[in-house]
């Protein structure tokens, strides 16, 4: 987690998730929603109230699920031409 979010968010933010994974094997048995749990709470500890993070679309669920809503959609462009569908997405934390 980036605790000062670059310029490149549509929606005013105050942390970015850069990255959050879990191995295939672990999909769908709790492990992403605990990490998710625990990075927001030690951003709060730290007086972050806004996450903003940008998600590949197999992931929007995921965080749709916990709270966070879509700002727009975008195509990221990778080296040798490569395009990424995304979601650019944000919580506030209360």
């Amino acid at each position: 987690m980036k605790p000062e979010a670059d310029g490149y968010f549509t929606s005013d933010i105050d942390g970015e998730i850069t990255g959050m994974y879990v191995h295939p094997s672990a999909a769908g048995k709790g492990v992403g929603t605990q990490l998710l749990d625990e990075l927001e709470q030690s951003v709060q500890d730290a007086s972050v109230d806004s996450l903003g993070l940008w998600a590949s679309l197999n992931a929007v669920p995921f965080y749709k699920k916990h709270g966070y809503e879509t700002v727009t959609e975008q195509t990221l462009e990778y080296d040798k031409g490569i395009e990424v569908p995304v979601e650019e997405m944000k919580k506030r934390l209360d």
